[in-house]
């Protein structure tokens, strides 16, 4: 279903069982199971209580948008702003990756390379990931 069908008929539930729109945005937490809607509603919750502001976050993030290919393309564009920190950056990427199907993997490629500070770069190119060994029983 489309996100943005599915807020409407969220919208249109609120309406049919007599909740108040202004406790639209109270109401939400109640209904999301998925932990990323939550996390998000979260986030959105604690800088105000607005059914709208979740859904401008929910259509952000998950919302009707361009080709995989045309989402990848905006990652790839991505660099990290003068006045930005990592932690932001990292976001927008992830926002996008989740958009795109992207693995984890490749989402944290991509991140690395729009990474501004070269220490920063080099710190997580030289990362080696952990080997795990399985002895075969003989």
């Amino acid at each position: 279903m489309d996100p943005t069908e599915c807020l409407k008929k969220l919208e249109d539930f609120f309406y049919l069982s007599g909740v108040p729109t202004s406790n639209y945005g109270v109401v939400v937490p109640y209904l999301l199971s998925d932990p990323v809607h939550c996390k998000h509603y979260l986030v959105v919750q604690a800088r105000e209580n607005s059914f709208e502001e979740l859904k401008r976050e929910l259509l952000n993030t998950y919302g009707p948008e361009n080709s995989s290919v045309e989402l990848i393309e905006r990652i790839h564009a991505l660099r990290q702003r003068e006045s930005q920190i990592i932690k932001q950056c990292a976001e927008e990427v992830a926002k996008l990756g989740r958009r795109a199907g992207v693995s984890e993997r490749d989402l944290v490629a991509l991140f690395t390379g729009g990474v501004a500070s070269r220490e920063v770069h080099r710190a997580i190119r030289l990362q080696e990931l952990p080997t795990v060994y399985y002895r075969f029983p003989s």
